[in-house]
């Protein structure tokens, strides 16, 4: 990401000693901050997620939602700076903050996706289906290719779909005044259910996601619950290698998925 860098630079009028590293994942993305602007750096191999990032910040150009886009070249793109923190760095979670997600996702999805990158569900599905962590046992593994199956005729793409809707990707302010939306780099063009995944994650004893519905006002269409369920089981996938707590939360979830446990959306 060296050369990226110092592309970016040159193309912002930036010095390359004037920037604070904000966050780094190795061989992967660099977040730097200069002053009043925001560097995002990603490797080769992260060019499709750049891809992403790059249409979804355009695509919100002039909606009030993100950051203004100041630049962006092969591989990097940068941002305005936010003065602001996540409600999950507030300890503020409660239901207010995910009627807030709600209503701002309807705004978002009323957005028009129609130059947002492809990324198909199904298509992310069949990689995890084709290599099934060693923690799900053959006859859940079974379970869950037969209802993904009967889920995935359902599937719609037609809408702005963010990819990873929370609190960690949202800045308010001291009071919980929202003031932007970040980290498009899994935006697409894909099925409105699918920004309710994490939602949904959290499982049945959960109010998050009656809350986020309480506040949107989107029109999901027919099957909801099982396009939800599908969205939810490749998050539950996904995540069985992040840590122990996760992994264990995750196998409980496509238990519950197997026994026929739908989210009431």
């Amino acid at each position: 990401m060296k050369q990226t860098k110092i592309n970016a630079l040159h193309s912002l009028g930036l010095r390359g000693d004037a920037g604070l590293l904000v966050k780094e994942e190795t061989d992967r993305r660099q977040i730097f901050r200069y002053d009043n602007k925001v560097l995002k750096l990603f490797s080769e191999t992260e060019r499709a997620a750049w891809q992403r990032e790059l249409a979804g910040f355009e695509a919100i150009v002039g909606c009030g939602l993100g950051p203004d886009l100041v630049g962006s070249g092969d591989l990097w793109l940068a941002t305005r700076w936010i003065d602001g923190e996540t409600p999950l760095a507030q300890n503020n979670e409660g239901a207010h903050v995910h009627r807030i997600l709600g209503q701002l996702l309807t705004r978002l999805q009323s957005v028009p996706a129609d130059n947002l990158q492809t990324w198909p569900l199904e298509g992310r599905l069949k990689l995890q289906f084709a290599n099934f962590h060693a923690t799900v046992p053959a006859e859940l593994s079974d379970q869950l290719v037969a209802l993904a199956d009967s889920w995935l005729p359902h599937i719609r793409q037609d809408t702005f779909v963010h990819g990873d809707w929370g609190t960690a990707n949202i800045l308010v302010s001291a009071n919980v005044e929202v003031l932007a939306l970040i980290d498009f780099e899994d935006s697409q063009i894909g099925d409105s259910t699918e920004d309710f995944r994490w939602q949904a994650f959290a499982g049945p004893t959960s109010h998050q996601l009656e809350s986020m519905l309480s506040g949107f006002k989107g029109n999901h269409g027919p099957n909801a619950s099982e396009r939800l369920a599908l969205a939810t089981l490749e998050l539950c996938l996904e995540v069985l290698d992040w840590d122990e707590r996760m992994r264990s939360h995750s196998l409980k979830m496509l238990d519950r998925l197997a026994n026929g446990w739908l989210p009431p959306i």
